[in-house]
This record gives structure tokens, sequence and C-alpha cells, in this order.
């Protein structure tokens, strides 16, 4: 039984986090997993499962890591060591290699870095591509975990697109059983849209807001948002400002989304930019239409330019609120979204993580 660490900063509730969490889960069944995180904080860490110990370097900078990790693999020897996220994925390569033990570590990145760091400055900026250059030659195996991830690493490593491997997010699929919809707030004749994910700027539940004002005002309707986060307040503002506030409900952080997919008519993505975009499969998983933005990267792929659902530009309200028109109007083939949410299987994913290192 190979013993694999899993390396994050914490297990806050966000989709690199939680894609972790699924995997974990998976990998348990047939070895030993664990958790090592920097600080020991987040509101997932309560559904890690009794079985998956989480461990802590007891940490808060970045910089204190390096030498602490280092030390830890020496002592404990994890077979595989999965990181997640720079610079944590950079300083693990480094560590792994400096430890001069046999164990084989996997990084991967979630999202598109050129964007999220190219206003750092010159200087910064170079040093991040340095990083990755150095480190993600040393480590063992480079994920990205859709095309243009994969694409955004090799042009700031300057490693081969062909040396980093696609390896989608696995997406854990919701079991669909009988849900009191009205315990949600549902009520039966008001079409009922959702979405996903935390309240910050890239999520872009701002537009979602405005296109849904412009949509209330053609057909009757309420707007679920279920997440939380820093921009809390400043959505209520907005909602406040529209007359949304029998309409649109923010519902803080749910540990189980899954009533609200499978009570929902339809699921939107609005964000900005996204890595993956698991929230997508999840909904479609129980068979619910999707309309989300065109942004890099994870989306179009998932959807397969369109075949699956609706795209549509970022950023663009009247797009958007007419997207859901149509979507809410036309009649969906539930079995194909779930057929498709089945390629992106927790089982399916795990395999390729650790496949190559059998």
């Amino acid at each position: 039984m190979r013993k694999i660490t899993i390396l994050l900063p914490n297990l806050k509730e966000g989709g690199a986090e939680k894609m972790r969490l699924v995997l974990a889960k998976e990998l348990a069944k047939t070895n030993q997993v664990e958790f090592l995180l920097l600080s020991k904080k987040g509101g997932l860490l309560n559904l890690v499962p009794e079985e998956i110990p989480v461990k802590t370097l007891n940490v808060i900078k970045f910089r204190n890591v390096f030498s602490l990790l280092i030390s830890y693999i020496r002592k404990e020897e994890p077979d595989i060591l999965l990181a997640a996220m720079w610079p944590l994925t950079v300083i693990a390569s480094l560590a792994t290699f400096l430890s001069f033990k046999k164990t084989i570590c996997i990084v991967s990145e979630h999202g598109i870095l050129s964007e999220q760091y190219s206003n750092k400055g010159i200087f910064k900026f170079f040093v991040f591509r340095a990083s990755m250059a150095i480190a993600y030659r040393i480590a063992h195996k480079t994920v990205g975990v859709s095309k243009g991830v994969v694409e955004d690493i090799a042009y700031l490593s300057c490693i081969s697109s062909k040396d980093i491997e696609l390896i989608y997010n696995p997406a854990q699929s919701c079991n669909e059983f009988d849900f009191n919809c009205k315990d949600l707030g549902f009520a039966k004749d008001i079409p009922v849209i959702i979405t996903v994910g935390r309240y910050t700027e890239v999520k872009n539940h701002f537009l979602l807001i405005e296109a849904f004002s412009l949509l209330r005002n053609k057909i009757k309707s309420k707007l679920y948002i279920v997440g939380d986060g820093e921009l809390r307040d400043e959505y209520s503002e907005l909602i406040k400002s529209l007359n949304l506030e029998q309409d649109v409900v923010l519902t803080g952080f749910v540990s189980d989304p899954t009533p609200y997919y499978v009570c929902a008519d339809l699921f939107v993505l609005s964000s900005d930019s996204e890595g993956f975009g698991n929230v997508i499969v999840e909904a479609m998983s129980v068979g619910t239409p999707i309309v989300s933005t065109d942004c890099k990267s994870g989306p179009r792929e998932i959807l397969e330019d369109g075949k699956y659902g609706t795209l549509v530009p970022v950023d663009d309200p009247e797009a958007l609120t007419q997207a859901m028109l149509e979507a809410l109007q036309q009649k969906h083939d539930k079995e194909a979204l779930k057929r498709r949410a089945a390629d992106f299987s927790v089982d399916k994913i795990a395999k390729q993580y650790i496949g190559s290192f059998q």
C-alpha cells in the first residue's frame, strides 16, 4: 500500500481544495492517504473522513515551508507527494529533490496563472516564471487541469506542452434522490437558476446578478448563489439597488450543494476565468442544463464547444440574459448531460494521477 501525501495551504472552500478532497477519498480506497496543510483551517476540514489524517506544518508564510517540508519528507518518506497551486508546487518540487528520498512529486496547477500574476511587476513576474521553469523540470509529473492551463504552464515555464500532462479535475457525481425542493425555498411554478462558487471577483457574480435583473423583467424566476466569501456585502448592495431582494438568495457556505443541483432548472457560470469548472460537471451529473461564459479555459472543453450547454461572451449581461431565457424555454437531453459528466468521474481521474507510477 502506497503512502500518498496531499500538500495544500489549507482546506478553505475553494475549487482546488474541494477537488483534492474528492481525490483523497478515492485514493484512500487502495492507498494510505494523508493531508499535509500549512495551517489547519478551512470549511472543508469537517468533510475529511476520519480514516484520512490531517497533519500541519504550522506555518503562515511560504518562505518558512521549504526546510520544514524537506524534514517532513525525510522523516515520513511518502511514496507520492501531490502538491497544488504555485508557489507551493515550486516548493514541493525543490524540497522533494533536495530530500534525496524516493518520493515521487506530482505538481498541478488549477488556474490561468499568467493572468493572476501579470500585474505583480516585471521583476516579480520574472522570478515567478523562473521558479516554474526550474521546479517543474525537476518534478516527476506536471499536471494542468485543462488544455488552457497546460498551455499557460508551458508558456510560463518554457516547457513543451507535450511534457505537461492534461488531467481534468475529478468532479464528484451528485446522487439523485428525492429532495423536498420546498425546503430550499423553491416554488414549483417558478423557474430556479443556481450558481455555485465563492464570492470572489473572478467568479463575477455581479454579471450574473445584473443579467438576472434583465431576465426578471421578462419572466418570473429566482436565483440562488450558493457559496460565501468576501464580496457578500457588495452582492447584497447590488441586489438591493436592483430591487431583487425577493428574487435572489445568497445561501452562505453549503457543504453539500447537491439538493440545489437536483432541484434547479438551470445552472449558470459567469466567471471571468476558470482553470476547469468542477461545478459545471457536478450540475451536469444530475442532468441540469448549463449556461456558461466562454472564459479561459475549462467551460468550452467541458461543454465540447457548446454541444452540452450554451457558451456566451465574458462580461456581456445581455447575451447571458438571452441565453438563460432560451435555456429555460428549451427541452434538454438530461441523459446526454449525465453521460458527459461521467467522463470526469473520480475513479477515472485518480487512476490518471498515479497510474504511471504503479
